[in-house]
């Protein structure tokens, strides 16, 4: 009880508290001392609120009233929860509200950040989310064994049916997609959709042995603009385009655009009958490819983190 109390009367001197539209993207507002606001004036879509302190935090625990609400660990930090930058509603009562969260970091040092206001209106609305399913068959998994001839020299098979290229040498470091360096590979798909693009992948040790390029005619990088939050889209690509998985082990997931991950689709819809191609040519060495999988997505859908992104790598298989 009294750890309660301090954290209601305890305000710092740093960090903030903002309310933000639920859903992608949307303005932050500041939520002052004695902040009157109406959510759903705010905005149509539901609303959070999400705590900005100002240190690297290790995990931020909110509280409301006194009474303990929920801890986030990976930012942004928001007392509903989010997917990324994607931002569950949550549904507050109108009245007055003492907010607090208590934000630590990973050496135990805490700061506090407590706002007092009133909501002049509530918000029970849930944002409509559309569940796509998603159905093994749908998959499409092209084994690395499976390339069009010839094979590279420097694509090494392993034991795992992983291609390796230059596990051992780091002197043979591809600048840009050659003849020597490139794995070409067909498939055809079993229905007519866009479809999201991974690997299936591993990486050693260093994050200087994690890419490799992915040459597809017309890809589509989704994503979200760090700065803004906002949904972050490059269409239509043609020319080679940087892969690449900072986990160092084996992974399904793959992204593009250094610092800002985004996730590989294409931009027209493919059809069934239609013989179509891709390359994966080495950017660094001691990369090791598994396969290539492809699964039908669209707009959001296609983004890391969301429910269907997350449910397709993890049913999707190259062995398929």
């Amino acid at each position: 009880m009294m750890l309660l109390l301090a954290l209601l009367f305890t305000i710092a001197s740093s960090g903030r508290i903002v309310v933000r539209p639920a859903g992608m993207g949307g303005r932050a507002v500041l939520l002052a001392p004695n902040f009157q606001i109406c959510p759903k004036a705010f905005s149509s879509r539901g609303f959070t609120v999400a705590c900005e302190p100002d240190m690297t935090a290790a995990a931020v625990s909110f509280y409301v009233n006194g009474t303990y609400i929920r801890t986030e660990v990976v930012p942004p930090y928001s007392i509903a929860g989010d997917i990324f930058t994607y931002y569950r509603p949550w549904h507050a009562a109108p009245g007055q509200l003492t907010i607090t969260c208590r934000a630590r970091n990973f050496l135990g040092d805490e700061q506090f950040i407590t706002v007092m206001g009133t909501f002049t209106c509530g918000y029970s609305l849930p944002i409509r989310v559309v569940t796509r399913s998603i159905r093994k068959s749908d998959c499409v998994g092209i084994p690395a064994n499976t390339y069009k001839l010839p094979r590279p020299e420097l694509w090494v098979p392993q034991s795992d049916g992983s291609l390796g290229y230059a596990l051992k040498d780091n002197s043979l470091l591809p600048a840009e997609p050659s003849e020597e360096t490139s794995l070409r590979y067909s498939f055809v798909v079993p229905t007519e959709a866009r479809y999201g693009i991974t690997l299936d992948s591993a990486t050693m040790g260093d994050v200087d042995y994690n890419d490799v390029w992915i040459i597809f005619d017309g890809l589509t990088l989704r994503g979200y603009d760090n700065r803004t939050g906002l949904s972050s889209v490059y269409e239509n690509i043609h020319g080679p385009v940087k892969a690449y998985q900072n986990f160092m082990k084996r992974s399904k997931a793959i992204f593009s655009v250094d610092h800002n991950p985004h996730t590989f689709s294409t931009t027209n819809k493919l059809k069934p009958g239609l013989v179509y191609n891709i390359t994966i040519a080495a950017r660094s060495t001691k990369f090791r490819l598994y396969g290539i999988m492809l699964f039908p997505c669209d707009g959001a859908d296609c983004v890391a983190g969301t429910s269907h992104w997350q449910r397709s790598i993890n049913m999707c298989s190259i062995w398929d």
